[in-house]
């Protein structure tokens, strides 16, 4: 078997094959395939090259390759993958563009709350299948009555009005209702969710219109005769 050795470029550091009957040839001088330098392979030619082992492919015939050039110089080729400057550049465009997307995500993701009311960014966010954006404060009760029931005793019906002023629709809010006595002591109270108090062939829970005032009626039993006061608090719907 033919000793194999290694050729090393002191330019550019790349290593090739080569036998000592090719460099007896050239009397040790070489040009290197990758930058075209000359230099004298003999000092780094010392290491043999092991033959491939396990499941490692064969050398191909363009790594064996050498070439005989006018003045007797071998040229030799890369035995040695390597990466262009080309491919080294899309890489880097590839990384910058998924961190920098990376980076857009976690700006979205952090200022979804206010940024989820924007007309130009909502049907982005809703591409994200996120759960129905709310902001209970842009919900405002404009009007509160209760009075004794038209048609029935110790019953009574309870008005209101109430008002999304978000620019977009949200879902809308669970009620509490409580009365309380003259010394501020509850005496009752009650919480209603939307499918409670919603005509559901009108309105979707999931969605209170923008900047439109609804009416609401409520017919409850009456509470006990101490409740002088009532108060409606209004709580996210989830």
């Amino acid at each position: 078997m033919t000793t194999k050795l290694t050729a090393r470029c002191p330019a550019c550091n790349t290593t090739f094959h080569i036998t000592p009957q090719q460099l007896q040839v050239a009397e040790g001088r070489v040009r290197c395939g990758q930058c075209s330098t000359l230099f004298d392979a003999k000092p780094s030619s010392t290491e043999p090259l092991l033959p491939p082992t396990g499941s490692m492919p064969p050398l191909t015939s363009a790594e064996k390759a050498l070439s005989m050039t006018d003045d007797t110089l071998f040229t030799l080729d890369s035995t040695l993958p390597t990466i262009r400057p080309k491919q080294r550049h899309l890489l880097s465009s590839l990384l910058i563009i998924l961190l920098s997307l990376l980076l857009v995500c976690q700006v979205l993701w952090f200022n979804q709350q206010h940024w989820r009311t924007s007309p130009f960014l909502l049907p982005l966010y809703e591409q994200f299948n996120l759960s129905p954006w709310q902001n209970i404060k842009q919900i405002r009760n404009e009007q509160l009555v209760v009075q004794p029931h038209p048609e029935f005793q110790d019953a009574i019906r309870v008005s209101l009005r109430l008002k999304n002023t978000a620019p977009i629709p949200q879902p809308f809010p669970r009620l509490k209702l409580t009365f309380s006595d003259l010394k501020g002591r509850v005496v009752a109270s009650q919480i209603f969710t939307p499918k409670t108090y919603l005509d559901r062939e009108r309105f979707d829970p999931k969605s209170m219109p923008s900047d439109t005032p609804l009416q609401f009626q409520l017919d409850l039993l009456a509470p006990s005769r101490r409740a002088v006061s009532y108060q409606l608090e209004l709580f996210p719907a989830s």
